[in-house]
């Protein structure tokens, strides 16, 4: 895979972090995901890279910081998703996401969420099945 293209994509995340460093260690842990040889947590990054052995405490400290939301992530994802691979229609259903807020579609809504819709011709609405 082009590191220029991983590079640009991942720079799409930049807005759901709230410090640098943590942002950069999203990166090392992205990348280890797609380099790493072994599945063995935390510690299969440390590996990967010839991190110190400190850069594992760091790691861990990364997954229980405050600086970032799981939350903003996922949105953040859904978004590009939607940005870069738009609607697609399958034999009469329509596969898309939608951003969904109180007061509009489907109802029930109470703050801004995504969720994934499947959406048939003949049907007036659309059933929720995230």
């Amino acid at each position: 895979m082009n590191l220029i293209l991983i590079e640009k994509f991942l720079t799409d995340f930049r807005c759901c972090f709230q410090h640098t460093m943590t942002f950069n260690w999203f990166l090392v842990i992205i990348l280890g995901f797609i380099v790493r040889s072994d599945h063995l947590g935390v510690s299969s990054f440390v590996r990967c890279f010839y991190l110190q052995s400190k850069a594992y405490n760091s790691l861990l400290f990364f997954f229980r910081s405050s600086a970032w939301s799981l939350t903003d992530l996922l949105d953040r994802w859904v978004e590009i998703v939607c940005n870069k691979f738009p609607l697609l229609y399958i034999k009469k259903i329509y596969l898309s996401f939608y951003p969904l807020e109180t007061n509009t579609f489907p109802s029930g809504a109470t703050q801004k969420s995504w969720r994934f819709f499947l959406s048939p011709d003949s049907y007036s609405g659309a059933s929720n099945i995230a």
